[in-house]
Order: C-alpha cells, then sequence, then structure tokens
C-alpha cells in the first residue's frame, strides 16, 4: 500500500506544478527552494534537470537559490521536474506490481 501512496503522491505532485504553471503566477520567494529540497528528497541531480530542462546548471541553481528566472526558464525547469516526478511514480508503480500503464 505504501508504493501505491508514493505514486499517487508523486502524480499529484507533478500535476500541482504543471496546474501552478498554467496560472501564470509570478515567482515566490520560496519556488527555488521548494525545487531543491524535492530534487534531493527524489534523488534528481542537478545536471539531470539542468540538461532535462535544456538549460545550463547556473540558470537552475541561481532559481534554486532564489534568484528570479525569466518565466521560460522556470516552466522549463518545473516541466523537467514534473517528468522526473512521473517517471519516479511509473517505478513506484512497476514495483508494486501496477505495470507501467501511468501515462507521461
Amino acid at each position: 500500500m505504501q508504493k501505491l501512496t508514493a505514486t499517487s503522491d508523486l502524480l499529484y505532485a507533478a500535476l500541482m506544478l504543471e496546474e501552478q504553471l498554467a496560472k501564470h503566477l509570478p515567482q515566490g520567494d520560496l519556488d527555488g527552494e521548494a525545487c531543491s529540497m524535492m530534487r534531493r528528497q527524489y534523488e534528481v541531480s542537478l545536471s539531470e534537470l539542468a540538461e532535462s530542462a535544456g538549460l545550463p546548471e547556473s540558470v537552475v541553481t541561481a532559481y534554486e537559490c532564489g534568484e528570479h528566472v525569466s518565466l521560460a526558464e522556470r516552466e522549463a525547469i518545473c516541466r523537467a521536474f514534473a517528468g522526473f516526478l512521473r517517471k519516479r511514480a511509473i517505478q513506484f508503480a512497476g514495483l508494486s506490481g501496477g505495470g507501467s500503464s501511468i501515462p507521461n
């Protein structure tokens, strides 16, 4: 049951990231810090996130340190991170026998 909860929590977190982006809200002071904490929690390296976002590591680091980045850079970081969360959800689902039928 714990693996199923982890899967739904990961999918929910990915959905929440994308919903926040869709609202085009301004970058909050703690957005980057939250991203950094979640990145470490889910063991996503800085280089993996930067590469997936198509941005230099320095931009991701600046975002995580609370510096304001452009809307396009922020969206790229958040969408890349949501993708990592979905991949983790698929991994958890596979471990629990749920297969890989979870949509990307």
